[in-house]
Formats: structure tokens, sequence, C-alpha cells
């Protein structure tokens, strides 16, 4: 049989018959895909330590983020964590290193609070974890920092889950400026 003796008819309702077939499987094609593969959870622990897993965090942990991740492994649904890390800033009267934090912080647009490092209970909270008190102190979430370098700060509060303006820069840069800037102070003091 040639195509000129196939009824015309036949042949639109052939056509629009395997059309349908076609929508139909790239329909069933398309929400396949969306089907989810599970969860990935990012929390951190009562030590500070950060952590990827794709089971539920310990009930003592804090969940930072979680991610849906769907069958071609990207990431389908990304929540935001319930609360934020508390960022607190011990500070003195009269304290310039103290001033520069808190300036620093609002740069960098992180929420903290500020207290007193003359109320003694907070001086006994440090004493216990065997920090010595010196202002300014911070503590992010329940971890204490004395090192306020800047990327050092950054790199500690976006590693605690707490968003910042700018990114934590490159750690080998820093080190490499840190280790010439401790080498020109050792070289500065023997010399002298």
């Amino acid at each position: 049989m040639q195509i000129s003796q196939i009824n015309p008819r036949l042949t639109r309702t052939f056509m629009k018959a395997l059309l349908q077939i076609c929508g139909l499987l790239l329909l069933i094609v398309s929400v396949s895909t969306q089907v989810t593969a599970g969860k990935l959870y990012k929390w951190v622990d009562a030590d500070g330590n950060i952590s990827y897993q794709d089971t539920p965090p310990p009930n003592n942990a804090k969940v930072l983020e979680e991610s849906t991740i769907n069958s071609s492994g990207t990431v389908a649904a990304q929540t935001e964590p319930a609360e934020a890390v508390p960022v607190v800033v011990y500070t003195v009267d009269d304290c310039d290193s103290c001033e520069m934090l808190l300036l620093r912080l609002r740069q960098l647009e992180v929420p903290f609070s500020e207290e007193s490092l003359l109320n003694k209970d907070i001086q006994a909270e440090i004493l216990s974890i065997g920090e010595a008190i010196a202002a300014p102190a911070l503590k992010v979430g329940s971890r204490y920092v004395n090192d306020f370098t800047d990327s050092t700060l950054i790199r500690t509060l976006q590693e605690a889950g707490v968003p910042t303006k700018v990114e934590a820069p490159a750690p080998d840069a820093d080190a490499d400026a840190d280790d010439a800037e401790q080498a020109d102070l050792d070289q500065d003091s023997s010399g002298s």
C-alpha cells in the first residue's frame, strides 16, 4: 500500500494519538525527576563542629540548614534555620578594641548582643571553660573566640552558620599574610 492510498482522516487521527502519547511520556519523565531522593542536613554540635549528613542530627545539635535532594542529585528545596546562632560581645568601658569589634560586626551586618565583661556571672562562665578574661570577648553559639583578625572572625561566624555580608577570604592567603606579619614583628624585635 502506498502513502497516497492511506485515508487522510486516519493519518490525522494516528498523528494526533502519537502526539498525545509523546506528551504523556514527556510529562511522566518530568514528574519522575522531581521525586525526592532524600535530605541533606547541615548542623553544628555543642563543640561548634559543623557536619553535613543525610541522616537527621542528634537532638542536642542545632540544624543550620536542611536541603531536599531530588533524584538527579540537585538541591530541590532549602529551609533556613529556625533561629539564629547567638553572637554575644562582652565589653568594658573605654575600650578601643571593643569598639573596633562592635563596628566590624555592624559592617558585616551580624546581629549580636553586647554585655558587660564586668558582670561576675559572665566572668565565672568564661573562667569555667578555661578562657582568660580579656576585653573584648566574643561568644558565637557556645564557642568563645579570642582571635579577632578579620579572616578568622568571618570564618568563625560562617562556620557557625551566622550569615555575614562578605565572604571569608581564602585560608591560605590569610595564613601567608599572618605569617609574613609575624616574621616582620620578629625581625623588628630581634634587630632592635
